[in-house]
């Protein structure tokens, strides 16, 4: 580890130190952190029971001891190097037959700085969907916006037109109630009032009603069939 540190340095990378103690230190490499973590593979062998263990293990079938094994060094390294920032390996190097460890740490800088590059290509990737994404869903709400409003006009128009069909139907029994025959004055009034109803009723025509716009809002007559 102490060569590797040294190499990386060498390469003028700084090391920092971390702030607490949960958090490991870590290499800035072309301003991303990466921290790097040494482990040995090791060779494990089981030990011979003392008498007084194998008297135990005759005894009970399920005789355990937690010292059963020992395991011996075998200087089998492998180096990992993450991401400080996800905490995931992103590419290990070890030994092999012709080569131990120490002989290819030489490749440890040229390796960060790749790995450097292709966080930064990942990363500008990620931003690149993200906003992809949020313009895909920016859209999506501007379209449902247009389809609510358009809706809702339809929804007002529908009224106007079922408005102008009272209005209309009103002018058609109007005109049915005159084809009866002559009018006297009270039938010519009733004649009149109606076509004055329909008249506010049209919404062609808005016409005022005083006794109807001009007096307050009677709960018998909701909006709805009435506006």
């Amino acid at each position: 580890m102490d060569a590797a540190i040294r190499i990386l340095q060498g390469a003028g990378y700084k090391l920092t130190a971390a702030k607490e103690m949960s958090k490991p230190a870590h290499f800035t490499v072309d301003g991303e952190a990466l921290t790097m973590r040494l482990s040995e593979r090791s060779r494990r062998t089981e030990r011979e029971l003392t008498k007084e263990e194998q008297l135990k293990k005759a005894r009970d079938s399920y005789f355990y001891t937690g010292d059963r094994y020992a395991y011996h060094s075998t200087g089998d390294f492998k180096l990992d190097v993450e991401l400080l920032e996800s905490k995931y390996q992103t590419f290990t190097m070890s030994a092999s037959k012709p080569r131990k460890l120490e002989d290819v740490l030489q490749e440890l800088p040229a390796r960060c700085a790749g790995l450097a590059r292709e966080t930064k290509v990942r990363r500008q990737l990620a931003e690149e969907r993200r906003t992809a994404e949020q313009a895909r869903q920016a859209e999506a709400h501007r379209k449902a916006e247009v389809r609510r409003k358009a809706l809702e006009r339809l929804s007002a128009v529908e009224k106007e037109a079922d408005r102008w069909a009272r209005a209309e139907r009103l002018r058609a029994f109007v005109g049915a109630y005159e084809a009866t025959g002559a009018l006297d004055a009270e039938q010519r009034a009733f004649a009149d009032w109606t076509l004055n109803a329909a008249d506010w009723l049209d919404p062609l025509l808005r016409k005022r009603w005083p006794e109807v716009d001009d007096a307050p809002k009677s709960g018998y007559l909701g909006p709805a069939d009435y506006p």
